[in-house]
């Protein structure tokens, strides 16, 4: 598939000086009533901020440097997605 045939726009990386231990395709989703595990206990997505500590999937605390909100999607049937 060409850049051109997708249905949403790619985003570049380059720069940014990442150093991911997975790679995805796409943005992973969250329903907009998860819980992430903070420094403060468990919080709605929504109310993560840029300096909170989070639970990682390696069982690691790290820091949030970024927050990215693509609005609400609809999703099949379940619902609102963040």
């Amino acid at each position: 598939m060409f850049e051109s045939e997708l249905a949403y726009k790619t985003q570049s990386v380059v720069g940014w000086n990442l150093k991911p231990d997975i790679l995805i395709h796409g943005s992973p989703c969250f329903t907009e009533d998860a819980l992430i595990l903070t420094n403060y206990g468990y919080l709605n997505i929504n109310n993560v901020r840029i300096g909170d500590m989070v639970l990682a999937h390696d069982n690691k605390w790290h820091k949030v440097t970024n927050v990215i909100s693509q609005g609400k999607k609809k999703y099949g049937k379940y619902g609102n997605v963040l």
